[in-house]
């Protein structure tokens, strides 16, 4: 498996700096020498995403979860592409899945107020907005109380002070 895993290392580096293209021939290949590497299955969604293929990268987030549960990444991802898919409650199952795992995930859980608020859940949106508003990261933190300016005419649990 130690291939796998230096190929798994470069089609990261190649998604970082944006060779989607890349990662993707890369990632296309190494599926095939290695059909039950989970994480380098999550990885190839993520390329697939990264390239637009959103229902091809649901398909294949589905079948790295089969392979292996526990890779918080591929629960991400399979949230992020159900949400640009407007698949918004399977987009909130996924992104509770990563928080249930790691609840301080800030970007799973702006996601996860994203789906909530599509779904007519403006309370619930704006309880995960208030969390992702303390992340670490200031751009997320920032988008988060952008986000709450914009929820807090529908949440019946907003005060004037959560602006």
């Amino acid at each position: 498996m130690e291939e796998a895993d230096s190929i798994f290392d470069a089609a990261t580096a190649l998604l970082q700096a944006g060779s989607n293209g890349e990662a993707l021939e890369l990632l296309t290949v190494a599926r095939r020498n290695f059909p039950r590497h989970g994480a380098l299955a999550g990885r190839y969604a993520d390329a697939l995403q990264a390239s637009g293929r959103l229902s091809d990268a649901v398909r294949v987030y589905d079948e790295a979860l089969s392979l292996d549960p526990a890779l918080t990444d591929a629960w991400y991802g399979l949230g992020v592409a159900q949400l640009e898919l407007r698949a918004y409650g399977a987009a909130a199952r996924a992104l509770e899945t990563v928080l249930e795992r790691t609840p301080s995930h800030g970007p799973s859980r702006y996601c996860l107020a994203k789906a909530c608020f599509e779904l007519g859940l403006a309370d619930a949106a704006l309880a995960h907005l208030r969390l992702a508003r303390n992340d670490a990261d200031p751009r997320l933190s920032a988008m988060a109380q952008e986000s709450i300016a914009c929820i807090i005419p529908g949440a019946s649990s907003a005060d004037h002070a959560a602006v």
